[in-house]
């Protein structure tokens, strides 16, 4: 051993804490600090993993609310088109019940304008009397019209009938 050795040896067997004592310590510290940034790694990665849990519940909450946008304008949509529709039939419908009821007077004729004709003569002729008199000869009338209301309702029941028999 050199000079130089032989006093660092006896340093060491005089002092226990060395510069190699030192330098072990600052291994062992090392490795303390890796274990922190691995958890510094670990807990930025799950903040990235809430972020993106986040933004993906961001993602679905506008997602639905855009399908329920577009569920609301479709139904609004169909609402719109039901109700023009629904109009159209009406109107056809009236139509086609205008168009039959003229065809059926037409088909009377000229016994529609009898008819017509003697119910006028009938309130003009009843007029002429008192309203004690025009109460009691209304009354009667009103009954005889119902009569023939009956009477018309069972000729149309009765060809019917020998219609569906053809």
């Amino acid at each position: 051993m050199s000079n130089e050795d032989s006093k660092n040896y006896k340093d060491n067997a005089n002092e226990p804490a060395t510069e190699t004592s030192t330098t072990k310590e600052t291994i062992v510290i090392s490795p303390s600090n890796t274990a922190y940034k691995i958890h510094d790694q670990n807990s930025s990665i799950e903040q990235e993993d809430e972020e993106q849990d986040e933004s993906i519940s961001a993602k679905a909450r506008e997602t639905g609310q855009s399908f329920k946008g577009f569920i609301v304008t479709l139904g609004k949509k169909a609402m719109a088109i039901t109700d023009e529709k629904t109009m159209e039939t009406t109107n056809e419908s009236t139509d086609i019940g205008a168009k039959r009821d003229s065809q059926s007077i037409q088909t009377l004729g000229a016994n529609v304008e009898k008819a017509i004709t003697v119910f006028e003569d009938t309130i003009t002729n009843i007029r002429k009397e008192s309203y004690d008199e025009q109460a009691n000869i209304l009354t009667g009338y009103k009954k005889l019209i119902e009569e023939q209301i009956n009477v018309i309702n069972a000729r149309l029941s009765m060809v019917k009938k020998f219609k569906q028999a053809d």
